[in-house]
């Protein structure tokens, strides 16, 4: 009778500590939503000039309010393609916005502002909401 042990169990996976995060600067990989809305917004501003660009015109401003208004950070282009409303339109262009960002930190507004006035707006209706329970 010859039977094998069972192979030991794989090592866990370690846990990082809170300050082994603020050492690497925070988030490993950073939010670049607000990166994405501001070359959108760019786009769109290059776009409204010529009419037979009303179509792309269009477009960018509804995958601004898309992506303005998803609930995860967006980590890099390849998550915005996979986006209802926004798909692989502006593809090449949300890639290029990051490409060079390296060594910068991505753009993130102060506490309070927006980058898109339709999340703007949905926070206002509901601070003025919760305002109106409470009286």
């Amino acid at each position: 009778q010859n039977t094998v042990p069972p192979p030991p169990p794989p090592p866990a996976i370690p846990a990082m500590s809170a300050k082994v995060i603020n050492e690497i600067g925070g988030k490993l990989y950073p939010d670049l939503t607000h990166n994405f809305i501001i070359a959108l917004t760019s786009q769109a501003r290059r776009a409204r000039h010529n009419s037979y660009q009303r179509a792309s015109f269009d477009s960018a401003l509804r995958s601004i309010v898309v992506i303005a208004l998803h609930m995860r950070p967006l980590r890099s282009a390849e998550a915005t393609r996979r986006m209802k409303g926004v798909g692989s339109n502006f593809y090449d262009l949300l890639k290029e916005s990051v490409a060079g960002s390296k060594s910068k930190k991505p753009f993130e507004p102060k506490k309070g502002k927006f980058t898109c006035v339709a999340a703007a707006a949905l926070v206002g209706l509901l601070e003025m909401e919760e305002r109106v329970q409470r009286d």
